[in-house]
């Protein structure tokens, strides 16, 4: 029945299907407030509650796709950003000339995985210092697949000097409010606290629980807003996004997402696709009336 459920909601995705009056009738007939999806917590813990259905996700890695590749296809529509060009042309003190924005979007730029953070927080400054002066290739660009976070903080302070303007103030203005993602965005409000979902009790760094921030801590050392982690958003949120990403008021031409689906990536991408709806969408109504049955 998992199988079934995610088969179905892959076609209310593509058909574009307005979720809203199975909402209404559930509303109907459950009091959201003690309809359970599931916790936030561990039973017992001071700050369990239930799940709602405009309950906050830290996005983690699922950001990269969201915001830092949506904005490079933008910017590479409007003819700003070259794919085939070195990224020290955009960012002179990037330190290996070999490296292109291909590289970057691909995960091959021979990059590591991630700057040596160790068990304490660095500041934005060293950690870009680190990687324009002591970060080094792990094998030439095009070489190996390596999933680096590193590559998309790259991209990041490309897209800033295209832009001039920060990571998530372009992407606010140029995709969040033209989609209407009300409940997307970097370093959440503190009001909007008890809609978020706390991700790890941290007893080695942070020291804390950490709840209304962001979990990675890349992306935290660089002040919450990063290319490879950072966003947080809500399942209706996604749904939009995956929607126009299919092509329902989609902010491309389609000649665009053409460009950046490879058949031979059409098998990795539908997984990818499969393990973000499992990952945000179990605690919806669709899960539980689809996929428990």
């Amino acid at each position: 029945m998992n199988s079934i459920g995610l088969i179905l909601l892959m076609i209310c995705l593509v058909v574009g299907q307005d979720f809203t009056p199975l909402d209404d009738f559930i509303s109907r007939c459950c009091d959201w407030h003690t309809f359970k999806y599931g916790r936030t917590e561990y039973a017992g813990d001071p700050e369990d509650q239930p799940l709602l259905k405009t309950s906050i996700f830290d996005l983690a890695s699922v950001s990269k796709v969201v915001e830092c590749t949506t904005a490079a296809m933008m910017l590479w529509e409007k003819g700003r950003l070259n794919i085939e060009e070195s990224v020290q042309y955009y960012v002179p003190e990037f330190p290996h000339s070999t490296v292109r924005i291909r590289h970057l979007l691909l995960h091959n730029s021979g990059l590591p995985a991630d700057a040596p953070l160790g068990n304490r927080m660095w500041t934005k400054e060293e950690v870009l210092d680190w990687l324009y002066t002591k970060s080094t290739l792990l094998q030439a660009p095009g070489e190996k697949y390596i999933y680096s976070d590193l590559s998309m903080v790259t991209l990041q302070q490309v897209i800033e000097r295209i832009t001039e303007q920060k990571l998530d103030v372009y992407l606010d203005e140029n995709i969040f409010k033209t989609l209407y993602l009300q409940s997307t965005m970097f370093n959440p409000s503190s009001d909007l606290k008890y809609r978020i979902l706390p991700t790890q009790r941290d007893e080695v760094v942070r020291k804390r629980l950490i709840w209304g921030e962001v979990h990675d801590p890349t992306a935290y050392n660089l002040g919450g807003v990063s290319g490879n982690a950072g966003l947080f958003s809500t399942v209706y949120d996604l749904i939009k996004f995956m929607q126009m990403m299919l092509g329902k008021n989609s902010l491309f031409k389609y000649q665009t997402l053409l460009q950046h689906i490879k058949i031979v990536e059409l098998q990795v991408g539908i997984q990818f696709l499969f393990k973000l709806i499992q990952k945000f969408i179990r605690t919806h109504w669709i899960y539980k009336h689809f996929c428990l049955g």
